[in-house]
């Protein structure tokens, strides 16, 4: 048994959250790895004092030299420590896998009494995790100090930058709400079946009107238009998508446009009317910053949501789809579609490979 808190990766935020875990104590190190996998300890100060560079990446938000750095902070260990068997560089490669992830965290877990890791460096899903087999230690960091938090740039009041805990009595994968993986064609399917779409037709939330494209009356329906006065988009659609064959040809038209269309399959369970208000926060240029922010909102509306270019204003976009569910199954049962149905034939091809880039 383990336990997990996550949280969004703002770097005043995390400098706060950290100085005031370690107020009063005295036994951890922190760790910079290396070009050459080297493990070297380097003083705390290296992630409290981090300064931002004179430059922006990300619409207002500064360089921080640390987003860029493998690293790890930890209390004192549990048992001896083996560098040759550390995982956590399993983080940073290509291909990864629920699988992949359950073995980085089950061995901090058993190695170091709490540890803190950078989870993800994509750019509106930065994220860090705090590990702990004690409970006590999980909830402790969480209360730290406040997870409310106003990044300067954004028009919103404090925003609530703890993303969600989880107790793992085996496998992260099989507590996991959501994954993050770059968009892809031969994936669709698998998504649908997941999801149990030929039991219950999903609906397609858009700010598109894809009746113009190719949609028949016999294949689609029109449930509702909803107007709305935020600028990004004034209008959301929602139709009724009755076959996995339409299912899959919008779905390919999402992902071969680039032109910021934004769209979502929902079940049609789903809370429509608090999710396109909670999608006046998450689409607006003035008030978004990562979807994760929302996670917990994302997942109370509705049994499952799948959208598409969710890091569609960051410069170097990796075109990730995000798709969150209650019912960890079928994010398992998505990431089962990897290696053995991909070649080196499809590494070259845009859209073509499914990638697993995090979990949540």
């Amino acid at each position: 048994m383990y336990y997990l808190a996550f949280f969004i990766d703002y770097q005043p935020f995390f400098a706060k959250k950290l100085k005031s875990w370690l107020s009063n104590r005295k036994n951890y190190t922190s760790v910079l790895i290396d070009e050459t996998t080297n493990h070297n300890s380097v003083p705390i100060a290296y992630f409290l004092k981090c300064i931002a560079e004179n430059r922006h990446y990300y619409r207002e938000e500064p360089w921080y030299s640390r987003y860029a750095w493998n690293w790890y902070i930890h209390g004192k260990c549990n048992r001896d420590v083996n560098l040759s068997e550390f995982p956590a560089l399993q983080n940073t490669i290509l291909f990864k896998s629920l699988e992949t992830l359950n073995n980085t965290l089950t061995w901090m877990a058993d190695t170091y009494e709490w540890t803190i890791l950078p989870w993800s460096n994509l750019i509106r899903f930065r994220s860090f995790v705090f590990i702990a087999k004690d409970k006590y230690l999980r909830d402790k960091f969480i209360q730290c100090s406040s997870n409310n938090y106003t990044i300067s740039f954004l028009s919103n009041n404090q925003l609530d930058l703890f993303i969600k805990s989880y107790d793992v009595s085996n496998q992260f994968s099989q507590t996991t709400k959501g994954i993050v993986f770059q968009e892809n064609i031969n994936t669709l399917s698998k998504i649908w079946n997941a999801c149990d779409c030929d039991r219950v037709n999903p609906l397609l939330l858009t700010n598109v009107d894809f009746k113009k494209y190719f949609l028949s009356d016999r294949q689609q329906a029109l449930l509702k238009s909803y107007d709305t006065s935020d600028s990004y988009s004034k209008k959301w659609s929602i139709y009724n998508i009755k076959d996995k064959e339409y299912f899959e040809l919008i779905s390919r038209e999402i992902i071969g446009d680039k032109s910021n269309k934004t769209a979502f399959w929902i079940p049609q369970t789903a809370d429509i009317s608090k999710l396109i208000k909670l999608l006046t926060n998450t689409e607006s240029i003035d008030t978004s910053y990562s979807d994760l922010i929302y996670f917990k909102d994302f997942l109370n509306i509705s049994e499952w949501i799948y959208g598409f270019s969710r890091d569609f204003d960051a410069p170097d976009a990796n075109n990730c789809s995000l798709l969150i569910s209650q019912n960890s199954n079928i994010l398992a049962a998505i990431d089962l579609f990897r290696t053995e149905k991909n070649s080196d034939f499809y590494l070259s091809m845009p859209n073509q490979y499914y990638n697993l880039l995090t979990a949540f």
